[in-house]
């Protein structure tokens, strides 16, 4: 895990680039303005709970954090 970087082709690259091309026109800025959480969602953090337990892990949600995989969670 000395390097991390992501995964990439040239299908990787089109696709960046049509994203913006497939939003609406009148986009509802509340989806690319509103913040979410530091930590995750409450029903996100709750499913992580549930997801632990069935490995055998308890631990409350407030020990719960949603990362954006490997890198931003290290």
């Amino acid at each position: 895990m000395s390097i991390s970087r992501p995964a990439f082709s040239q299908q990787h690259a089109e696709r960046f680039e049509q994203a913006p091309r497939d939003l609406p026109e009148e986009l509802d800025s509340s989806y690319y303005l509103s913040c979410r959480p530091n930590i995750g969602h409450d029903a996100r953090r709750a499913a992580g709970v549930r997801w632990l337990l069935h490995c055998g892990v308890e631990v409350p949600p407030e020990r719960i954090i949603m990362t954006n995989a490997v890198s931003h969670g290290m």
